[in-house]
């Protein structure tokens, strides 16, 4: 009905002229809350707009082309959003400059917010050549600005401080205060990330006198923020905790809650490096607060890794699994997708009632508390009621005498209720295990189920000179398995990891065996990648087929040796393949691998690890019709060949509680370079027990090692 109005209300304006359309509508979204409306709602009160100011001059209707699409991009709908941006530039050709760069702008925006950051810095580096030909001093330092900031962001702080400095000068040209003191924060943080903290110091601190003489509290609370992180990292706490204190105050005043959240988790981090844990709890706790009420989802996961570290540090163990399984969950949620449709049934089956049992139980024992309470009270009534009764004398025994009868009634009926209320809690504790039970001999089933599905050792002791396979499933079932399949001219061996763990990705995994034996045996696919081009065509139509969307697939390394063992081809999906020898064994190899973006070579002594990269996405990701690559080699003797999913580098432990990572991973393999593929498995298993010691499993594991 609002929107109804609204656009009413602009047809009024409408009737007069252009200037006064455009006072009505501005009006209007002044008095009415529009992002209380529904996205499509919006979506058409903008089109309205621009359909009923079609005759009006072209300029006056960029703004409605460039909130609209601004809404779009908010609510996740980029595609649309820049088709829009390019709706306008099309039928509008005769734009001014100022319309047409505006609109050009918006979709270096989006493109930069996107999946194609690339894109938007190549538009806003045009963006800046245009401003540059006219001499637009002031907008080239905006550009600037923001081309500085991204690379910053991506890690090119050597790019960000030349187009930070560029800003920083053309903004002072101008003399606009606001964006050098903006400019010059950014500055600061791209020489600390460098760690060139002697030239970050004096340029964080004339930001914040430049914003102190012109009242620019959101780039001082920012900038107070930054050189408080500059002074802790310069191990100078007790003046980083000033720093943090004066953004405080300033985050409070002007009720950014976002950045209030940041400054409690840095004087919260400060506090814990001077060993103040039950303080450094507290300001945690305060930004966890403050996250969840915002919705910030990846400050939580961070915030609860600290919180974790505190109760770590406190000595509350248990605390502080808690506060890491909460990290590890939201750290899942953001990147997996979702499950497969029954695998959830299941789940929700026994959790739901797991809590209808759990809220059983404490209904329960809050009427047995309530109950006990209640007797409680009336025991000391008693009591009080005998005292009295000695002054009372024998006058009142009469009435003493039925106070007891009416006590021990009352007695008799509720520990009659509370025997009727514990048998309910055994019979519901009864039935609770009953289906555990159930559920657990399904899943030990589906383990069988998937048993069958992995190679016999006797197919793979026949082929390979030796190897041996590291598996070690998360849950009963898992997501990963290895892939053993003799063709018409050699052998395909390698290693599959599906979306998830346990029972979803143990369902997947039966899918993506299936298709992997059709496409060698039915299809006699003899290339590796060839095998993943037909995965990654056929999976997603695979999950088409169910009435809802399902984004499961898989990553895996694949590798094809010919009959006579002397050459090697490889293909993987974000997977890699490392093959490790000595380097007397292969000297020639390091001349055929010298392209960083298909192999990379990592020595040790005379040592050798030759790694072959796949491509960067898995099978079933959105690639409009890309090819995989593939990777052939010479096999020379003695070579090792390792194919691994991420469990193993992935798994957290150590002294510091941190991920074990491939260099690690590499360093272990150069170690025993020289043993056995069964020894090696032996070697890999007691570093990961030992790695992971009493933390709990991340992943499935799978390392797959085979020698010629």
């Amino acid at each position: 009905m609002k929107w109804m109005c609204f656009i009413a209300f602009a047809c009024i304006g409408l009737l007069s002229n252009a200037q006064g359309a455009n006072k009505t509508v501005e009006a209007y979204l002044k008095k009415t809350s529009i992002d209380t409306l529904d996205l499509a709602v919006r979506e058409q009160i903008y089109l309205d707009l621009l359909k009923f100011t079609r005759k009006f001059d072209d300029s006056s209707r960029v703004g409605y082309f460039i909130e609209l699409a601004h809404l779009l991009a908010k609510n996740e709908k980029p595609d649309k959003a820049l088709n829009y941006c390019d709706s306008a530039l099309k039928a509008m050709p005769n734009l001014a400059f100022t319309s047409k760069i505006k609109l050009r702008e918006k979709k270096a925006d989006i493109y930069l917010d996107g999946s194609k950051p690339e894109i938007g810095l190549k538009l806003y580096f045009g963006i800046l050549d245009e401003y540059e030909k006219r001499n637009s001093v002031k907008e080239c330092a905006r550009i600037n600005a923001i081309i500085g900031v991204h690379y910053k962001q991506i890690g090119e702080d050597e790019s960000a401080i030349y187009h930070l400095k560029e800003s920083v000068r053309q903004a002072k040209e101008v003399n606009d205060k606001s964006q050098v003191a903006s400019s010059l924060m950014s500055l600061g943080n791209a020489y600390k990330s460098l760690k060139r903290y002697e030239e970050a110091e004096p340029i964080y601190l004339e930001a914040i006198k430049l914003a102190k003489e012109n009242g620019f509290k959101r780039e001082l609370a920012g900038t107070y923020n930054n050189i408080g992180s500059l002074k802790r990292l310069m191990k100078k706490n007790s003046e980083a905790m000033k720093y943090y204190k004066m953004a405080v105050e300033i985050n409070v005043e002007t009720k950014n809650r976002k950045w209030l959240s940041y400054n409690y988790n840095n004087i919260g981090n400060i506090l814990m490096d001077e060993r103040n844990f039950q303080e450094a709890l507290n300001y945690f706790l305060l930004s966890l607060e403050i996250k969840k009420e915002i919705n910030d989802v990846r400050g939580e996961m961070q915030t609860y890794s600290n919180i974790a570290d505190t109760y770590k540090s406190l000595g509350r163990f248990k605390d502080a699994f808690e506060a890491q399984k909460k990290f590890s969950v939201i750290s899942d949620s953001i990147a997996s997708v979702d499950k497969v449709e029954e695998s959830m049934k299941l789940s929700a089956e026994f959790q739901t009632e797991k809590r209808e049992a759990e809220i059983d139980r404490l209904n329960l024992k809050n009427e047995l508390n309530q109950e006990i309470l209640k007797e409680r009270d009336e025991r000391i009534l008693y009591q009080n009621f005998l005292g009295w009764l000695m002054w009372l004398g024998i006058a009142l025994m009469l009435t003493v005498a039925i106070v007891l009868w009416r006590s021990a009634m009352r007695r008799k009926r509720t520990n009659e209720v509370l025997e009727q209320k514990n048998e309910q809690i055994r019979l519901k504790n009864d039935q609770l295990d009953e289906k555990n039970r159930e559920i657990m001999d399904s899943i030990n089933y589906a383990k069988r189920i998937q048993g069958t599905i992995l190679p016999s050792e006797q197919e793979m002791g026949s082929f390979f000179k030796s190897y041996s396979v590291l598996y070690l499933p998360k849950d009963i079932v898992s997501g990963d398995f290895y892939v053993f399949a003799q063709a018409s001219a050699g052998t395909f061996f390698g290693v599959v990891d599906c979306t998830g763990h346990g029972v979803p990705g143990a369902m997947v995994s039966l899918v993506g065996s299936s298709f992997i034996n059709k496409a060698i045996k039915e299809k006699r696919l003899a290339r590796p990648e060839n095998v993943l081009d037909y995965l990654d065509k056929t999976i997603p139509r695979a999950f088409e087929k169910s009435e809802e969307m399902i984004h499961d697939g898989m990553d895996l390394g694949l590798c094809y040796v010919n009959q006579d063992k002397t050459e090697m081809l490889f293909s993987g999906a974000n997977h890699k393949c490392w093959i490790l020898n000595r380097e007397v064994n292969c000297p020639q190899r390091t001349e055929l691998f010298s392209d960083p973006d298909h192999a990379t070579i990592y020595r040790k002594e005379e040592m050798v690890l030759l790694e072959l990269k796949g491509d960067r996405r898995g099978i079933g990701d959105a690639n409009d019709g890309e090819k995989f690559s593939g990777s052939t080699i010479k096999l020379a003797p003695g070579d090792k060949i390792i194919l691994f999913t991420d469990g193993y580098a992935d798994q957290f432990g150590g002294d510091e509680n941190k991920k074990f990572k491939n260099a690690q991973l590499r360093n272990l393999l150069f170690e025993h370079i020289d043993v056995s593929p069964l020894d090696l498995k032996v070697k890999l298993f007691d570093s990961l027990m030992s790695w992971k010691g009493d933390m709990e499993q991340v992943d499935d594991v799978c390392v797959f090692v085979a020698q010629f």
